[in-house]
């Protein structure tokens, strides 16, 4: 009969594991049986490339940004001054806002997967739902957001692309919307007159670069907007260290 004291004797500090026969041991040994449904998520652990694959301590500084949008009719999405749309099939007509918010993040970044891989981007959406369940990889509300949300994160996986999913509110996409449309004056841009401009200029010296602007309304030839321009030096100045 194996004792407390024998089996401890059995045990080498430094060894992971250590084979003891238990069969007339005077006590019991718990043992955690892993449910069968489980077995399927357990094998990307059995791969020894995933397991030594590095990780980095602190993600990298977003490089796109990717707009997504849906309503009851269709999707929609901007990276970086390409489009693509769609409409829903007669089957998703029905379905709730937040899931097809969640479709079309997925349809968005598998047209756009080509120019995706080995990238770091922000995924910018104004759906509140779909943040929490991006971010937290997950979620038990909804098996159905679940499931999508798994595909996407699955899908980012194999492109080795890396998100920082955003949540941004609803007029910044309809800017987005215009500039990638037209060049004419959007109602919810409003800039400085530049006699107004030349005079603090004057006053103060003339700025390197305009945080806050878009091809629409930039006074100096280097800016960063807070929507996808293809003349801005940047996306979002306050994710730019």
């Amino acid at each position: 009969m194996e004792t407390n004291r024998s089996i401890r004797a059995s045990i080498h500090p430094g060894l992971w594991t250590t084979s003891l026969d238990l069969t007339d041991a005077d006590f019991h040994v718990p043992v955690c049986l892993i449910p069968s449904e489980l077995c399927p998520h357990l094998v990307w652990w059995t791969s020894q490339a995933n397991v030594l694959r590095g990780q980095l301590l602190s993600s990298p500084v977003p490089n796109q940004t990717l707009f997504t949008d849906a309503s009851n009719l269709g999707w929609r999405a901007y990276l970086e001054g390409l489009s693509v749309s769609g409409v829903w099939t007669p089957d998703l007509l029905k379905e709730h806002i937040n899931i097809l918010e969640m479709k079309a993040v997925l349809l968005a970044l598998s047209h756009f997967q080509s120019l995706l891989q080995n990238k770091s981007l922000v995924l910018a959406t104004d759906n509140t739902t779909v943040v929490a369940y991006l971010r937290n990889q997950g979620g038990t509300h909804c098996y159905e957001l679940y499931l999508l949300a798994r595909e996407i994160l699955l899908l980012c996986n194999h492109l080795h692309l890396q998100i920082v999913v955003r949540h941004v509110p609803g007029k910044l996409k309809v800017l987005a919307d215009a500039l990638s449309r037209t060049l004419t004056p959007v109602n919810t841009e409003w800039e400085l007159l530049q006699s107004v401009f030349q005079a603090i200029t004057l006053q103060w010296g003339s700025p390197h670069v305009d945080l806050f602007a878009t091809s629409l309304n930039y006074k100096v030839q280097v800016f960063m907007s807070p929507v996808p321009d293809p003349k801005a030096y940047a996306v979002d100045c306050m994710s730019v260290p």
